[in-house]
This record gives C-alpha cells, structure tokens and sequence, in this order.
C-alpha cells in the first residue's frame, strides 16, 4: 500500500471498525488489484474501496473523467489507449474484467450483488456537474455576485425573458428572440443545473473564480425556480428583475483562484479544469485588498483589477475595493457633505468632520469570513496612525464590503471600551452604509 491507501485503510479498519483486505490480486486479472475490500462486521455493509490523490491544488475532474476511472476501477473496463494497438489491447477487443472482479469478492467471502448494487449506481447514474457561472448584468456591469450570496441563489436574466416563466415549458419553448449564446446558457440554467451540482462563479472583471456552492436541489432533479414575487434587481438598474433562480449553499470557506476562460461571454457553461491549471498549478491566488495610485478627490478610482508588489508577494488587487470607496465617497458626500481623499497617503480613504480627522481602512471580504477581514484592517489602521511619522486620526473607519455578524460587532465594542480605542465598524448596504456606533449627522 502506499501512503494514502494506508490512510483510507487505518480509518475504515480503526474508526468504522471494519475487517480489511488491502491489496486484492484480481483472479485472473493481468496484475490488476483492488486497493481496499472492507468488511464491517456489526452492519454487516461490504465496501470496495479505491483510492486515489493528487498534488495539484486546482484538480476538478470532469464528469466523464469520473466515469472512466469508476468503470476502470469498479466494473473492469480497460482505459482507452493513447494510440491504436493494431487491435491487440484488452480495450479494442472489448475485454472486460468484471467477472473476475466478482470473483475476487466471492473469494474474499462478499457477496457480489451486494457489492455491485452500489458499484452499478456509481458506474451508470449520472454525475454532479461542475459549472462555471457569471454572475454580472454583461461582462462588465453590475455584480449580483453579493446578493445571491445574502439569499442563497444563483440568479440569470435575459432581456426577452425578464418575465417569462420557464417552469413548465421546454427548451424550444425559448423566445426566438433570444441570441444563440444567451439561448444556450439559458438551457443549462434552466433545464440542466441539476440537486448536487457545484456552481463555480467568474467574475469577468478580476478574471477570479470568486465563489462555489452547492445546488441544494434534490439530487439530480431539476434546480430552476422562477421568482415571482421577490426578484432581486440590479443595483444600477432597479427597473430589471433578475428572476430565474436556483437555490445555492454557498461554501463560506472557498479560495479563490485566477483562471483562464474558455468562453468568457457565455454566462453558464461546464467548467474545465484545464482554464485553471495552466495558470494555478502551484499556488492559489490570496485576495488583498491595497493600493498605492494617489487620485484627485474630483476623480474616481478605476474599478479594473491591477497589481502591486508587496514585501511579502505580488498580490492580486480586485476591482471591488475601488468600487467600495467609490461608494463610501459618494455616500459621506451626499449624506453628510463630506468631501473625501481616496488613496492619500497608502490610507484607502481620509475626511473630516465637525472638527475630527477621519481615517478609513476598506476591506472586501469576497466570500471569506469577516473576522480575517477585520484582523488584517485593524493592524494596518495601528500602523497608519502610529508608525512613524505619521499622526494618529481622532476616528478610525474599519469598512467592509457586506454585513458583519454579531461577534464582530461586539469585539468592535470591547476594544473601543476597554482600549478606548477610536473605532467605527461600517459596512455596505447597496448604495448606503451602516455605521457602528452610529455616525453623527450634525
């Protein structure tokens, strides 16, 4: 056994108290083996395990990978040579080695149909699929990315069917109007996306797969819903429903990772490992948030992804940390007629108020938990007011890009309370911010 193998058998021996038999020579196999067979004597459950690993971080098998290894392994299949064997190899012939598998498990002492009820299921049934979806009204617009995380969804549209409900039609039932590229993504959101498939989610602008989730549907029923009565809308936009829907548990401890698309203007399309591996094969992007590009207050921050060399590595800086000052800008100016410095400085954002210098730390959290965010802000507010020569503000800002949960709140609180430190907790609300404590207005 190598080490992983070992690992699987030790856990399936050890914790699920089964007899184990590592290393199975098939019955007249040519020198083929099954890793594991496991016996668990109290539920009297037979298990043919096989084990696999990998190095590479940004592996994602396509379903007929999966269903080739499973027929390999499982149902004896030979794999398909690279080039022809002048009608020689087992898999030209059209050999097969399932009997003799069957024949390895009677003599280990299973029974073959029980084995093989579960061994069928996994060869034939079909498999999740694993998709890759925009999330943008166009390439470039709006990012519905933030609310379909608030409610769990995956959400499309189309201009031809804003209102048209697809619950109960087919895909030739599909406006004509609609072009070829949107037709097609709109037959696999609305008629393939099935329970138990993974949605990845590329963002267009930073060239990111941003977030996963898993399709909560019943397993392989169809996911489409189509909401009536709450859709939600773009934030630029509020006349347009984005009605078509399918609910997601979005994975809250998802990295993102840069990746190459194969076909960057179709919104739903299956994801091919290959757009990732070319570029990831030994590393995984970290999302930071920084910027050193000093602009007029006149002028706002270009909201396209760029870069910037750190002391610790080259970081990939997405646009979303521009666009939420530009909020935050346009927000104090028009609810309190502050006018702010973006970029002043290394210092994302700086005002005054009745009297008061104001120091604002911005931090995207994109799917990752807020407590991160809220550690790596509060070092660097530490350094901008104390490291020298710098002067300490009277108020310090730490904004996130989406609400806080209630733990955060309360260690904002302890900290202001028994450090007395001059902390603000602000979050993005659409267009607006809430503030803790609450801002003055006057």
């Amino acid at each position: 056994m190598n080490a992983a193998e070992h690992i699987v058998e030790s856990y399936f021996r050890l914790c699920r108290g089964c007899f184990t038999f590592p290393d199975r020579k098939v019955v007249r196999g040519n020198n083929r083996q099954l890793d594991i067979l496991a016996y668990d004597l109290k539920h009297r459950l037979q298990f043919h395990i096989e084990v696999g690993v990998t190095h590479r971080l940004t592996w994602c098998s396509t379903r007929e990978e999966l269903r080739a290894e499973f027929q390999k392994k499982f149902l004896g299949a030979p794999p398909e040579p690279v080039s022809s064997g002048g009608g020689a190899t087992d898999f030209e012939r059209g050999k097969s080695y399932f009997s003799q598998i069957e024949e390895t498990y009677i003599e280990a002492g299973f029974s073959p149909a029980d084995v093989n009820l579960k061994v069928d299921r996994l060869a034939k049934e079909p498999f999740m699929n694993i998709w890759r979806m925009k999330l943008r009204a166009g390439n470039y617009g709006d990012d519905m990315w933030p609310l379909c995380r608030e409610r769990g969804v995956a959400t499309m549209t189309h201009p031809p069917i804003f209102n048209t409900d697809l619950t109960d039609l087919n895909k030739e039932d599909v406006d004509p109007e609609v072009k070829t590229a949107a037709r097609s993504s709109i037959y696999r959101f609305a008629w393939d996306i099935m329970g138990g498939d993974v949605i990845l989610v590329g963002d267009s602008v930073s060239k990111t797969m941003i977030a996963r989730g898993y399709v909560t549907s019943a397993p392989g029923k169809r996911a489409y819903r189509y909401n009536r009565r709450n859709p939600m809308t773009e934030p630029s936009n509020p006349e347009v429903p984005w009605r078509h829907e399918v609910h997601v548990a979005w994975d809250s401890d998802f990295v993102p990772f840069r990746y190459r698309d194969g076909a960057p203007r179709i919104t739903v399309m299956h994801f091919d490992p290959g757009w990732a591996q070319n570029i990831l094969e030994h590393q995984v992007v970290t999302v930071a948030i920084a910027s050193e590009t000093k602009n007029e207050e006149t002028s706002s921050l270009d909201e396209a992804a760029y870069s910037r060399e750190t002391q610790a590595s080259q970081r990939n800086i997405l646009r979303l940390h521009a666009a939420l000052s530009n909020r935050l800008r346009r927000w104090l100016r028009k609810r309190f007629g502050v006018r702010a410095e973006q970029e002043r400085n290394r210092v994302d954002l700086t005002f005054s108020h009745k009297g008061l210098k104001h120091l604002a730390e911005l931090k995207v959290c994109y799917g990752a938990k807020t407590k991160s965010a809220i550690r790596e802000a509060l070092g660097q507010l530490f350094e901008y007011n104390h490291y020298p020569p710098r002067s300490a503000a009277e108020s310090w800002w730490l904004v996130l890009d989406h609400k806080p949960v209630v733990t955060d709140v309360e260690y904002i609180a302890l900290l202001r309370e028994k450090y007395h430190l001059p902390l603000s907790l602000a979050w993005s609300k659409e267009e607006s911010f809430e503030v803790y404590p609450r801002f003055p207005e006057s």
